[in-house]
């Protein structure tokens, strides 16, 4: 829908939509009692948000609330999803909803390379896209043919990227959590369109997040034990990438080849400084000192690109490329503490999960967890992930992890206190 020309008049209602769902949910569920450490620390992520709305450095009140309601939704899930009730089947149908989607996603975006002219979506008619950015969003084939970076199903160049390696990871964690030859096979074909796409986006973050949360849950599964089977997803994914990269090579080997090239021409300390890295310095050296306890939310993003004051002088809209930089502007040092914090948490909770549980199936989506919350750790320094719809994704595993994991503990219990049979 965001990609039909016709209904770009709505796009900001279309795009508000996900994330206001976040918050009717929360409205209808309520907040519940903040009774764990994540619960704590991600309350004060939205807390320190809100808070900034009293800082007379803020660009409008309107851009300000935005932000906050924007902070809220995405964490809305840590707060809602434990009042309901969720089963391992349940978890098993995230997991399979999500490689679906995403899959789907990264395939329109290998379409999108074959067929430009029947599946490849329009994108002139986006305010976001300037005429000069326009240029550097394409990619060139071997056979001379120019192209958007595909989208997938989106309307961000590139965007079958970021869905190919959700697909990826939840196809694995699928693989590991249902036994159908038929559907692992149908898993293989994924990965490896999922892989093809990486390569033709040209995203080398997100390439390197997917290798780094492969290797995480197959060391996750070598600390259960399962040698054989963390053993059998090194050799799939090697062959998988064989083929995936020989496959994306022969159509454009040109642009596949000199984007990773750059990943060894230099130490990558080098290649993050000169992509990322300088966004890092500024906000850390810079932005910290110049802000520290934030620039007043809204001052950034769509947030700001939306509802913000561009006659504001004083207090112009500033420009954050990754989540360090957001939550400095947002916060200052308080939110990144807090920020990290919950992080942190998390992570720490799924790998505990992963390794100590005595259920196998929640073991697998722990270590699915885990190597989401790996990728999202490093995105936090080379993208945005908490201001979006995967950062929304995540919290919400966590919190379906955690709270399978407390129903799993208590079954003993609730066995040993049962009243005796008559």
């Amino acid at each position: 829908m965001l990609a039909i020309e016709l209904l770009s008049p709505v796009r900001l209602a279309l795009r508000v939509t996900p994330f206001a769902l976040g918050i009717f949910y929360l409205i209808i569920l309520g907040f519940g009692a903040l009774d764990s450490q994540l619960k704590k620390f991600s309350f004060a992520v939205v807390a320190i948000t809100a808070f900034g709305i009293f800082n007379p450095y803020i660009n409008s009140y309107f851009s300000a609330v935005a932000q906050i309601g924007l902070t809220l939704s995405v964490w809305s899930p840590i707060f809602w999803v434990d009042r309901i009730r969720i089963s391992i089947k349940d978890v098993q149908k995230i997991c399979l909803i999500l490689w679906l989607f995403n899959s789907l996603s990264a395939f329109f975006g290998v379409l999108q390379v074959y067929y430009p002219e029947r599946f490849a979506i329009d994108l002139s008619f986006s305010k976001q896209i300037t005429d000069t950015s326009f240029d550097g969003l394409k990619i060139t084939l071997d056979d001379g043919t120019q192209l958007i970076r595909p989208t997938g199903l989106s309307d961000s160049p590139g965007g079958a990227a970021l869905a190919a390696n959700t697909a990826i990871i939840m196809g694995v964690g699928t693989g590991l959590v249902y036994r159908s030859l038929l559907l692992r096979l149908m898993i293989a074909l994924t990965i490896i369109l999922s892989l093809f796409s990486l390569y033709i986006c040209q995203v080398r973050s997100l390439l390197i997040l997917t290798g780094l949360s492969i290797f995480a849950m197959s060391l996750l599964l070598v600390f259960r034990g399962r040698l054989v089977r963390a053993l059998a997803i090194y050799t799939a994914a090697l062959i998988a990438i064989v083929i995936s990269f020989a496959w994306a090579t022969s159509v454009g080997s040109n642009a596949v080849n000199k984007r990773l090239d750059t990943l060894t021409e230099s130490s990558v300390a080098e290649t993050y400084y000169t992509n990322r890295g300088v966004f890092l310095e500024k906000a850390l050296f810079d932005d910290l000192f110049e802000y520290p306890l934030g620039a007043g939310p809204g001052r950034w993003g769509m947030m700001a690109y939306y509802f913000g004051d561009k006659t504001n002088w004083v207090n112009p809209m500033l420009w954050a490329e990754i989540t360090v930089s957001g939550w400095v502007y947002d916060g200052g040092l308080p939110l990144l503490i807090v920020g990290y914090g919950a992080m942190l948490i998390g992570f720490v909770s799924a790998v505990r999960i992963a390794i100590l549980t005595s259920s196998d199936s929640l073991s697998n989506f722990a270590s699915i967890v885990a190597a989401v919350s790996l990728g999202c750790f490093a995105a936090t320094i080379s993208s945005h992930v908490f201001v979006t719809q995967q950062g929304m994704i995540y919290l919400m595993l966590l919190s379906v992890l955690l709270v399978v994991n407390r129903s799993e503990e208590l079954k003993p219990r609730l066995k040993t206190n049962a009243p005796p049979e008559r």
